[in-house]
């Protein structure tokens, strides 16, 4: 249950000889955090413009040390490729390309972006994403671990997508006042 290079020994016991010591070493594969769903694409299927749309999933930390994650937007080719031309049309401008690629707006968000998972523990992740403008969008995200004073490694990586479309309906006011008198000398005409 733990992701860790481990040695030890192996002593057998010949009744008719001498007896072998053999060096075992093994070390763990892959993470102990185990999702509640699968990763790999999360969709929000169709949803209107200017509405908030909420995917919920959980991670849970199976092994026996804490790991800090943290949920990262990776800008797609295309995003950078507008980054660079903007940067080159405009090279008096200060600064480079890579100060405006922290720049790129996401339409998603995972809350908690960064949290400490204990061992034994879970945690909701919440994907958000909303946006004014019309069409599909699809956002890669990748989660990172760090266990004790390891380096970073990714773990899941996910692409969110949402078709965003229009309603049909715009509303001119915020609320709507309705009021309903009845009148035992009127009643209803039914069918």
């Amino acid at each position: 249950d733990e992701i860790l290079k481990v040695n030890d020994k192996l002593h057998i016991v010949i009744e008719e000889g001498d007896d072998l010591v053999c060096a075992l070493k093994a070390k763990g594969i892959g993470t102990t955090v185990e999702a509640s769903r699968s990763l790999d694409r999360i969709d929000h299927g169709n949803q209107f413009t200017n509405t908030t749309s909420y995917q919920t999933f959980r991670l849970e930390n199976k092994g026996r040390r804490p790991q800090k994650l943290t949920w990262e937007f990776h800008p797609s080719e295309e995003q950078l490729r507008k980054v660079e031309k903007n940067a080159q049309k405009d090279s008096n401008r200060p600064g480079n390309a890579k100060a405006d690629v922290a720049q790129i707006a996401s339409v998603f968000k995972i809350e908690p972006a960064e949290v400490l998972l204990e061992p034994w523990t879970a945690m909701d992740f919440v994907v958000k994403g909303s946006t004014s403008k019309v069409g599909t969008v699809e956002e890669s995200w990748v989660c990172s671990a760090v266990v004790g004073k390891d380096k970073p490694c990714n773990i899941y990586s996910s692409q969110v997508a949402c078709n965003f479309i229009v309603p049909l309906l715009q509303f001119s006011q915020d609320m709507f006042s309705f009021q309903s008198m009845y009148d035992p000398k009127n009643p209803v005409l039914s069918g």
